[in-house]
């Protein structure tokens, strides 16, 4: 069986090899209206007529389409280069080729994971089983997870071509009753392939709603498929979408440095209990002194124990942390942020997400926090990572020689 596996599992490393190169000769072809047309039908076009991506990576959506699935004008792509530019390829790669003109998009539930070789798959919408080669997704992939793609069927192999989407069990109804729902309406019009290739875009669309992000991996010797990177981008969906609702979990733990006022720098630490009894957790080191919101992170399904031996251990290093209420965190955090952006500094990045961390409830100002520094002039102190050259000649800028104070590595 190691043996048989170990053939499979070359002639599929081969295909892989060959197609990936392939596919993306054929797709730098695409004309440009037809690109244009494919990020149209995936809501990535501005009213401009520029194409909108949220990172890089949703190009491969738009070539997928554009290759598969939409008419241009009668043919699609890829039955265009299977009828007129076929005599340019050799004879393996027109198999391949050919291979791609039946599939089209479907939505399938992982059955079964076999471990570091592939999934077996059953089609939601006409219950046929198969496995899917993949090794990356046979060691990252979890039993229920749903997948939309399409499934090439190579030399007796399977495994997805274009841009798979992964969604989890409870997106299942919806997905299902919405395609069957709308077949019911169009079967007169359209067969069921017809009917997918045009409306696939509804996949990448709900995905996008949920807020899901999605990568992909390069193509090396130990990587071959996007699915490690795509399972480990699901999972950080599922716990994106737990910090956004962190106002149905308690606070459990709303901890800081208890010598902040003192060193002008606040590490706090924010904890909310889960219904399983893990953690979220906000991470929030902010600077009163001068700079704001420095840095901040999160993260979610954190078990009790190792939040103990981590993060604490970690952020209170060499002092012991105290405990405040959750509105004077936001007190502390709020009011260095207003600070900062009078002098021109934003918050960290990952604060669009890490906010959620400190709840909705209004904010009410209950203790006289001072900010700036001990003499009521900013205060920069450089850090280890900090541009401070740049941020001095901001400040220098924006408050003059003696507007400001500031202490620098080597002092």
């Amino acid at each position: 069986m190691l043996i048989f596996f170990d053939f499979k599992f070359r002639k599929y490393k081969k295909i892989k090899y060959l197609g990936m190169p392939l596919m993306t000769e054929v797709g730098k072809a695409i004309p440009k209206e037809l690109f244009l047309k494919s990020a149209e039908d995936l809501r990535m076009v501005s009213k401009d007529n520029k194409i909108i991506t949220e990172n890089k990576d949703e190009i491969s959506f738009i070539l997928d389409r554009a290759i598969h699935d939409v008419p241009w004008p009668e043919q699609r792509w890829i039955e265009y280069i299977c009828e007129h530019k076929i005599q340019d390829y050799t004879q393996e790669q027109q198999f391949f080729l050919k291979a791609h003109l039946q599939p089209f998009i479907s939505l399938y539930e992982a059955l079964k994971i076999d471990y570091r070789r592939g999934v077996y798959l059953r089609d939601l919408f006409n219950g046929k089983e198969l496995f899917l080669m993949d090794i990356g997704f046979g060691t990252t992939a979890k039993k229920g997870m749903l997948l939309a793609t399409r499934v090439i069927t190579f030399e007796g192999l399977n495994f997805t071509a274009g841009a798979p989407i992964l969604f989890r069990q409870e997106d299942k109804k919806q997905l299902v009753e919405n395609f069957t729902f709308l077949y019911e309406k169009k079967k007169n019009e359209m067969t069921w392939e017809k009917m997918m290739r045009k409306y696939a875009p509804y996949f990448f669309i709900e995905y996008r709603k949920r807020d899901y992000t999605v990568y992909f991996a390069n193509v090396t010797e130990d990587s071959i498929t996007p699915f490690s990177l795509l399972t480990a981008a699901w999972d950080y969906a599922r716990k994106k979408n737990l910090i956004k609702h962190s106002d149905d979990f308690p606070v459990e733990q709303c901890l800081i440095n208890s010598n902040w006022q003192k060193t002008g720098l606040a590490s706090m630490v924010i904890t909310r209990s889960q219904k399983d009894g893990k953690l979220i957790v906000g991470v929030f080191l902010v600077d009163i002194f001068c700079l704001g919101l420095k840095d901040t992170f999160f993260n979610a399904n954190i078990p009790a124990d190792q939040f103990e031996d981590i993060f604490l251990r970690k952020y209170y290093q060499n002092t012991e942390p105290v405990t405040i209420g959750i509105n004077y965190a936001k007190e502390i955090i709020f009011g260095a942020i207003d600070y900062a952006r009078k002098l021109g500094f934003e918050p960290q990045k990952n604060f669009k997400l890490s906010k959620y961390v400190l709840g909705t409830e209004k904010l009410t100002y209950q203790h006289n926090i001072k900010f700036g520094g001990p003499e009521g002039k900013p205060l920069y102190i450089a850090g280890p990572y900090d541009d401070y050259k740049k941020i001095v000649r901001q400040l220098t800028e924006l408050l003059g020689e003696g507007g400001f104070h500031f202490i620098l590595p080597s002092e």
